[in-house]
């Protein structure tokens, strides 16, 4: 099999951060935008790597069921159980169901909890709304301390301290509430007894279990023991992003955390993504919900509600690109070559996040404001918004100046990726695509933050 060759950026990728403007109104609602990690691919079957080519190819020789269900295939779902958790893991004990991709299996997994659920910020540009459509409410804690670090104190807060007198919650519930039975936020009718409505959900909590969160943080395993007692003292449902497995340290150790909690007997919902571990591309977007650590009846509950809430919202989950995965796995040459383009666009995405993160000032990282954007000049409070993303702020209603608009044309507008309101199900964004800029174009993008530094400080 031949070798990947290095990545490299495609014209779109820039055009597209360069016509913002052309943005859908969808996104008038966007409310996070992020220096993020995005896997993209081209669609075209020689933007493929020759590995996943050549999984495509072996697969047509088989003579398989393939089509639609919603319970998935048992084997794919037994098979990224053991890829997670271990191959001694009892998979009769996990609640499991397919999903299309990352997003819809944290789409799935809120559907069935409808909780509230804290998130550290910065986040993901649809988590909020993949929350909150879901029927969750997503509260917002600083991720980091002023150190830099996990921010413990806040995610213990998150689950110990937050009140229902809490004004902000309230207002914030009221507002999502109010949107989602379809009554104007504005308007002055009251959504009766909002206080029992969220008494009877839970808290639980959502993080990364990797560094490629947007700020590129892990939680350190100093602090590991610690969370699993606050988890397991107030019987806390703990939920897992690993969307992004194999592009933190490698496709073994970024798996650690998770097995760690497993084997204390915290209760999970974990979503995975093959979406970008696999390269599946397009309609083969193949992803899971595992739940662990439950007792047998609880675990009969959650998976007739995992399963009945494919039916109501997709009907069924397609199987190919859950053989295909099953087949990458599987074969050894495949899987080699797999692991070492990940490991490569990883390299890849690491060198660039540290060019980036060099231009980008520790107010971006350490900033109190959890509303969003998180663009931040040194202060840590003004925006660079309005610069970077001159059309996309006056859409969302920033006043953008004249020296901003005046920005000389050689300054980068910062080579981005807009997720629709359809991706993140009513909430859209904006992402980096890390792995597919070129050392240059990360550089290029410094600039930019130097030069807008330059020009707000001086004015």
């Amino acid at each position: 099999m031949k070798r990947l060759a290095t990545a490299t950026p495609q014209d779109s990728i820039k055009a597209t951060g360069l016509a913002l403007k052309s943005i859908k109104s969808e996104l008038s609602n966007l409310s996070f935008i992020d220096a993020t990690i995005g896997v993209f691919h081209d669609n075209r079957e020689d933007g493929m790597p020759s590995w996943y080519r050549e999984a495509l190819a072996r697969e047509q020789k088989v003579s398989r069921k393939t089509g639609y269900n919603f319970v998935g295939m048992p084997e794919y779902l037994e098979g990224t159980a053991r890829l997670i958790f271990g191959n001694e893991v009892d998979t009769s004990t996990l609640a499991m169901a397919p999903s299309y991709g990352g997003s819809h299996a944290i789409y799935l997994g809120n559907s069935v909890l409808q909780d509230i659920v804290p998130v550290g910020l910065p986040t993901w540009p649809n988590h909020p709304g993949l929350i909150e459509n879901a029927g969750g409410l997503m509260v917002a804690y600083r991720h980091l301390d002023d150190s830099g670090n996990f921010n413990f104190e806040g995610f213990r807060q998150s689950i110990e301290e937050l009140s229902l007198d809490n004004t902000e919650l309230l207002q914030h519930a009221h507002k999502r509430f109010m949107m989602r039975w379809g009554i104007d936020p504005k308007s002055a009718e009251q959504i009766p007894s909002l206080k029992n409505v969220l008494e009877t959900k839970n808290i639980s909590p959502l993080i990364h279990a990797i560094c490629h969160n947007p700020l590129g943080v892990n939680i350190p395993k100093d602090q590991w023991a610690a969370i699993v007692t606050l988890l397991k003292k107030n019987d806390t449902t703990l939920q897992i992003d690993l969307a992004y497995m194999g592009f933190g340290e490698s496709v073994e150790k970024d798996v650690e955390l998770v097995r760690y909690l497993f084997c204390e007997g915290v209760k999970l919902f974990l979503y995975f993504s093959y979406s970008k571990f696999h390269a599946h591309y397009a309609e083969r977007r193949a992803g899971a919900v595992l739940c662990a650590n439950f007792s047998k009846p609880e675990r009969a509950v959650i998976q007739e509600k995992l399963l009945q809430q494919i039916r109501n919202t997709t009907s069924a989950i397609g199987t190919e690109p859950q053989s295909l995965s099953l087949r990458i796995e599987k074969d050894e040459d495949i899987r080699i070559e797999q692991r070492e383009w990940v490991r490569r666009l990883k390299e890849i995405s690491k060198v660039n996040r540290e060019i980036l993160n060099s231009g980008v000032p520790d107010a971006y990282k350490l900033s109190t404001n959890t509303s969003g954007p998180f663009f931040f000049a040194r202060d840590g409070a003004t925006t660079l918004l309005p610069w970077i993303f001159p059309e996309l702020a006056e859409k969302l209603g920033y006043e953008v100046s004249k020296e901003a608009r005046a920005m000389p044309q050689e300054f980068m507008r910062i080579a981005a990726i807009p997720t629709s309101g359809e991706e993140g199900l009513g909430f859209g964004g904006v992402r980096i695509g890390l792995p597919l800029l070129t050392d240059e174009m990360a550089r290029e993008a410094v600039k930019t933050f130097a030069y807008v530094y330059e020009r707000i400080y001086s004015l």
